[in-house]
């Protein structure tokens, strides 16, 4: 159960900023362009890893923009990215692990828990500050159903508060129910509203008919088609989209899927071995089920493409753009269990 409740957690960490546009002839379209730069140039950073570049891009933002809630949101993110990295806790396959929700030994510096608290609490007050002023401000609602989304991450990934996080998660949901409400056709809003009606939708049978009744409903079929409206069409949050469907992929075995978009965000963020490492998940993952069908030839070309990204990564550590030694160590020991045809000297002559 609690394997399937964190990816309702894991929300839209940049918000959809979808709102409409100003006419670009105008001071104000300027301004948004400026600001929209700097924060697609800092989200590319944190994809990247580059969390120094990111901090950066995020603090001009603030400088710039001290009433906006983008900054203190995104500077809150990248803390918890960052957090998540330093910790080892990217991969998504640890959050199918017991393990997880079990140990609580790995306690994170209560000062960058002070800091994002900060961060959070600023970001949700400029938002509420627009609310404010205007109830229907789109742009300032959005933003506020990111902060509820990104404290619902780090509370559970983190702090490994659930009740809290569970909170925080159904109000960001139902922020973004309402942008969708206001405006169907903000597409990025329905990252949030479609993994929430995957997660519902999964639910045991029983489970389902107890959350029906006291009013959670959901569609895994439904969720799945919003998720994938966004990562084909959204502007903000595509990428976010793809990341999380290599996961719920993996959950279907729809391990082709969820190769096909690890691939494809490891081409388009290089320094990011993380998208390696999926990629390998998926392809051991096709193995195993190649080898059940007795397809030997499919079963050893699906090994080996998995640990050629380990080896890859080797070559390309004095670029900066591989895999570490340390990391390769974890990949090693991800697979340590699996006992494919080939997969023992392909093994031996990458983890030796």
């Amino acid at each position: 159960m609690r394997s399937i409740i964190i990816l309702v957690l894991l929300l839209v960490i940049v918000g959809t900023g979808s709102a409409q546009q100003p006419q670009t002839s105008s001071p104000e379209a300027t301004d948004k362009a400026k600001l929209d730069s700097l924060r697609r140039s800092g989200i590319e950073a944190l994809y990247n890893l580059d969390y120094d570049k990111a901090e950066r891009d995020f603090k001009e933002i603030v400088r710039l923009y001290p009433s906006h809630p983008a900054g203190p949101q995104l500077l809150a993110a990248r803390l918890w990215i960052k957090t998540l990295y330093e910790s080892r806790r990217l991969q998504s396959s640890l959050y199918s692990s017991q393990s997880f929700y079990s140990s609580g030994d790995d306690k994170v510096d209560p000062k960058i828990i002070t800091a994002f608290r900060n961060l959070t609490r600023e970001a949700k007050r400029l938002a509420e500050v627009r609310l404010k002023q205007n109830p229907k401000d789109i742009e300032a609602l959005d933003w506020l159903a990111a902060i509820q989304g990104l404290k619902a991450s780090f509370e559970e990934a983190v702090e490994r508060r659930h009740f809290a996080a569970l909170k925080d998660g159904d109000d960001a949901v139902d922020h973004h129910r309402e942008v969708l409400r206001l405006d169907p056709n903000l597409i990025d809003a329905g990252l949030t509203v479609g993994l929430y009606e995957y997660v519902v939708g999964s639910l045991p049978l029983p489970i389902k008919v107890v959350a029906g009744i006291t009013g959670f409903r959901g569609s895994k079929k439904k969720g799945l088609a919003m998720l994938e409206r966004v990562a084909q069409a959204g502007t903000w949050s595509r990428d976010d989209a793809r990341t999380l469907l290599i996961v719920l992929y993996t959950r279907e075995k729809r391990f082709s899927d969820a190769l096909s978009h690890a691939r494809d965000l490891s081409a388009k963020y290089p320094r990011n071995y993380l998208f390696r490492l999926e990629a390998a998940d998926a392809l051991v993952s096709q193995a195993e089920v190649e080898r059940k069908n007795k397809n030997i030839e499919a079963t050893v070309k699906a090994e080996r493409e998995a640990f050629a990204g380990v080896a890859d990564g080797r070559r390309g550590r004095a670029s900066g753009k591989g895999v570490s030694r340390r990391d390769q160590s974890r990949t090693c020991r991800t697979y340590a269990g699996y006992d494919g045809p080939s997969l023992r000297g392909a093994r031996f002559r990458s983890c030796r």
